[in-house]
């Protein structure tokens, strides 16, 4: 199947933190890919747009992916009290959408 636009190809989640891991904080990375990234400069200033319902998010870092020819993003919640949230998350370079809206309704209990 051939992906256009920047579509998601793999999420992954585990403790964050610098260092040591720290498990108040969690870190997922997001895996876009598709003929629109394949397209683009590995130095292209690309950038993740992530929000949170609740909690706050840190650290959010773009990387081209060889493996994928697309880009990958990297960013931490840190959980309010609630331990839910809503996660969005889509790629853009200046005023242009690179790819679709990542959604993922996290729950750490």
């Amino acid at each position: 199947a051939r992906l256009l636009g920047g579509k998601t190809v793999a999420t992954r989640i585990g403790a964050g933190g610098t260092g040591k891991a720290d498990p108040s904080h969690r870190r997922f990375v997001i895996d876009f890919a598709g003929q629109t990234l394949t397209g683009m400069e590995p130095t292209a200033k690309i950038d993740a747009m992530v929000s949170a319902s609740a909690g706050t998010v840190s650290n959010v870092k773009t990387q081209y992916n060889p493996d994928t020819r697309g880009w990958r993003v990297y960013f931490e919640l840190t959980p309010d009290a609630t331990n839910h949230a809503d996660l969005r998350c889509f790629l853009k370079s200046d005023h242009d959408v690179l790819s679709e809206t990542w959604s993922y309704q996290w729950n750490g209990k």
